[in-house]
């Protein structure tokens, strides 16, 4: 009996893996290769009419660093960044302390009627 039981669980990991096989495989195709090959192509340099690809190592990335743009958008996300934080924050501790003083809606006990 006990082998009977342990070849029925082994018989359904097939199924679990039968049914799940085809995201895992659209996960892989639209999702995982797309960022190898980003991740491949940040080393090169990519003509796309001729089709040929050259070797720069680390240009591109000296280049992106000299780029006074790309420091003007990496200063810009990282302030946008910092005031949506303090906002969120802000908008939370208002929101939470309006519910402690007892400003809850109709129909909800505050914690004081508990």
């Amino acid at each position: 009996m006990k082998n009977f039981i342990v070849l029925m669980r082994k018989r359904r990991w097939h199924y679990a893996y039968l049914f799940i096989s085809p995201v895992l495989i659209f996960f892989g195709l639209f999702r995982v290769y797309p960022a190898i090959q980003t991740l491949v192509l940040r080393f090169f340099d990519v003509n796309i009419i001729t089709r040929k690809n050259k070797w720069v190592a680390l240009k591109n990335f000296l280049l992106l660093l000299e780029d006074s743009s790309f420091i003007k958008a990496i200063y810009n996300t990282f302030i946008f960044a910092f005031y949506i934080l303090i906002l969120a924050a802000f908008i939370g501790l208002v929101l939470a302390e309006y519910r402690a003083v007892g400003g809850a809606s109709p129909g909800r006990l505050s914690p004081q009627d508990r």
